[in-house]
């Protein structure tokens, strides 16, 4: 019997409304009246305890919504930066855990890969999501490897952006291509 089912029955249980002749009418008018006030008391309490429930879900959902909604204004702020140089906005990671109705929900956002996104085009094309595997679980891990990423990430927002890139947008591919052949 779904929950909604449950409530409609106690809710007209509560308010002796129930249908003459059914079986629960039929089973509760053996009952005693203060046995019966007694039943329709807990009742009642079951019926207030699952709106005041229902009431916690929503009042969680709307407050994660609000949570959610400002932490993704925070990553535009992120995106668009303070500054007109580059250089000031060309990597950030923000990570927001929110408690929503459903339990706990995180979400993780990267910004980065300019040169290989300008290559590439697509998101989510093989070789970018290899890429960002071998930057994720390789590169970031060591020292020598974080440092090229910052430099990386200094550089190739002017190179994806230059007119020069253009012409040499081809051959970048195929050396690109090859170095995803060669990673795991």
């Amino acid at each position: 019997m779904s929950n909604g089912s449950t409530e409609l029955i106690v809710r007209q249980f509560v308010e002796g409304e129930l249908p003459k002749g059914s079986l629960l009418s039929t089973l509760l008018a053996d009952l005693k009246p203060e046995d019966l006030a007694k039943l329709r008391a807990k009742a009642a309490e079951g019926q207030l305890a699952v709106e005041l429930e229902k009431m916690a879900m929503v009042n969680r959902f709307r407050a994660s919504s609000v949570e959610i909604k400002e932490f993704i204004e925070n990553v535009k702020a992120l995106e668009v930066g303070s500054s007109k140089n580059p250089f000031d906005r060309t990597i950030y990671k923000a990570t927001g855990e929110f408690s929503t109705a459903s339990g706990k929900t995180t979400i993780e956002v990267k910004k980065g890969c300019y040169i290989a996104t300008a290559i590439y085009v697509d998101e989510s094309h093989p070789n970018l999501v290899t890429l960002r595997a071998f930057r994720d679980n390789y590169l970031e891990t060591r020292t020598a490897g974080e440092a090229f990423c910052r430099f990386y990430y200094r550089i190739s927002p002017v190179v994806a952006q230059s007119n020069w890139f253009k012409i040499f947008r081809l051959p970048v591919r195929i050396i690109l291509d090859l170095v995803c052949k060669m990673l795991p």
